[in-house]
């Protein structure tokens, strides 16, 4: 993460924040320069900015260093503001020794140590501040994260939402929205294995799940992980059998992979566990069309139709599926030699299918009556069958909606 390009966002919220004075001279000087600092910095005097915030980085690093206060609340808490306050003054100037005090490095340094001083603060005497701080930073990085993401902004927008992620992670919390928001960022900039991470690290919260397990094992696939990707499905399915995204995830898996063994068998695992769930018997019906199998393939989609017969996708895949058997066929019988005897056979089959598949079709178009494709289809299929006068009323449809 670029602690340093995002430190402005942190260093708004703490600049309204206060902390307590302690006794002892090295963290009681570093506050006092610290708020000095704040001052010309609010003045906009960024020489005077940059003379407090350095003195307020000496004292601060002896205290560190002293054994009576590099374990104190207050020292870690001024820690965390002034290295958090480099990289913010970097930012701001050109001034060369700022640049170069600006890095990553101490940026975590300021992180680290305001963790470690909300963890220590056991009388509360700086936690409030630090939560508040949070709980700022959060709000701020969100909203200005998802902005960016609606500008297509996507690497800035992933840096945004994991600063959110960090500062929630000072106070002990997981900002579980803001892991799930990095992971669709980083698959939105095509950074699929940052995707695949943040993906899992949302799944592992329990964030959006089983979604977010589906969404992880895509963005293995799309680093052409199959394997990987497999085996991470096989063992979020452990945790949720019967979730549909997950099994057709499995079968798009082993069908890309060639596996249609594994497909099969992980639609008809799940069938067996959920008999009248209409969609793993559209899933496997798509499965097996795809595999050639025309009679499972049929017995399939009118399973999932007699549990709903209103639904529309397998409505409309069987008859899909009865058009493109015709079509085969009919391209195999016109391949055959001039007399062979299975011609008029494989012609006649070729015409039963297409048969068969207008009252299916039609069924869809009842169900979706705007579906200017399906129209077309019944067009197409009603002149190759020679009735001249059906063809003609599904091209008068196609033609009213166009107009």
């Amino acid at each position: 993460m670029k602690i340093v390009k995002y430190s402005a966002v942190i260093l708004t919220a703490m600049m309204i924040t206060t902390g307590a004075f302690a006794q002892k001279k090295n963290e009681t000087n570093a506050a006092m320069d610290y708020q000095s600092y704040e001052k010309a910095l609010m003045s906009q005097d960024l020489d005077g900015a940059k003379k407090s915030l350095l003195s307020a980085k000496n004292w601060i690093d002896e205290a560190v260093e002293h054994p009576d206060t590099k374990e104190s609340v207050k020292t870690l808490f001024y820690q965390g503001k002034i290295y958090l306050g480099l990289s913010m003054l970097g930012l701001m100037s050109d001034d060369a020794e700022l640049k170069e005090l600006a890095t990553e490095e101490n940026a975590q340094k300021g992180i680290d140590a305001l963790k470690k001083s909300y963890e220590l603060d056991s009388k509360g005497r700086y936690r409030d501040d630090i939560k508040t701080m949070a709980f700022m930073v959060r709000e701020q990085s969100i909203r200005e994260g998802v902005k960016q993401f609606q500008e297509q902004k996507f690497e800035q927008a992933m840096e945004l939402f994991e600063t959110s992620v960090v500062m929630m992670d000072v106070i002990g919390q997981t900002d579980s929205l803001a892991i799930y928001n990095m992971a669709l960022a980083a698959d939105r900039s095509k950074n699929f294995e940052k995707a695949f991470e943040y993906y899992d690290k949302a799944a592992q919260v329990g964030y959006n799940v089983p979604g977010s397990y589906t969404l992880a094992s895509n963005a293995l696939r799309e680093q052409g992980k199959n394997d990987e990707a497999l085996a991470y499905v096989k063992t979020a399915r452990e945790k949720f059998p019967n979730d549909q995204d997950l099994i057709i995830q499995m079968v798009n898996i082993a069908l890309s992979s060639g596996d249609n063994e594994v497909a099969e068998k992980s639609l008809n695992d799940a069938i067996a566990k959920d008999p009248e769930n209409k969609q793993l018997y559209f899933a496997i019906g798509t499965v097996y069309d795809q595999l050639g199998k025309n009679e499972e393939a049929v017995k399939s989609f009118e399973k999932a139709i007699q549990i709903d017969p209103k639904y529309e996708d397998a409505v409309y895949s069987l008859g899909a599926h009865y058009v493109n058997l015709a079509a085969a066929q009919f391209e195999e019988a016109s391949k055959m030699k001039l007399g062979d005897p299975d011609y008029e056979a494989l012609k006649k089959e070729s015409e039963e299918n297409y048969k068969k598949a207008i009252p299916h079709l039609e069924r869809s178009l009842e169900l979706n009556p705007q579906n200017v494709d399906v129209m077309n289809t019944l067009f197409q299929l009603y002149r190759k069958l020679g009735d001249s006068a059906k063809a003609l009323e599904y091209k008068k449809r196609m033609d009213a909606l166009k107009n």
